[in-house]
């Protein structure tokens, strides 16, 4: 989840993940959306001439460190009222939050302190064949 301009991600608390970032805290973050596959047509005749896709991608540079503490529970009700809100099912808020209380213990939140990003877009008007 974005959130107060960083990336944050919870996880098991054992695991490749945790292993890694604990011999180097460096990482990459990619995200992918609006991908579009379409066969491509060309010439007169609209002669099949392979498959092209439509994208935007982002890869986010940084370093990631466990969150714990008070942020720790601050973010995740914000986890929580972010997909509350999506649901548009708010009512279950004091539910969310004791449960989160509850069993966050059994939980890891990773912060990802975005150092850079680079973006990618591939638009392409692609012909197709009706």
């Amino acid at each position: 989840m974005f959130h107060n301009s960083s990336i944050y991600f919870h996880c098991a608390p054992v695991g490749h993940k945790l292993d890694n970032l604990a011999s180097c805290e460096n990482v990459s973050f990619n995200v992918v959306t609006d991908v579009w596959v379409a066969p491509i047509f060309s010439g007169q005749n609209m002669k099949f001439n392979g498959f092209d896709t439509n994208f935007n991608s982002i890869i986010i540079f940084g370093k990631a460190r466990e969150v714990i503490g008070k942020e720790k529970l601050e973010v995740f009700i914000a986890f929580l009222k972010k997909f509350l809100e999506i649901c548009q099912c708010q009512k279950y808020e004091p539910d969310g939050i004791r449960y989160i209380e509850k069993s966050m213990k059994k939980t890891k939140l990773i912060k990802i302190e975005i150092e850079h990003m680079t973006g990618k877009r591939g638009i392409r008007n692609l012909p197709v064949k009706e």
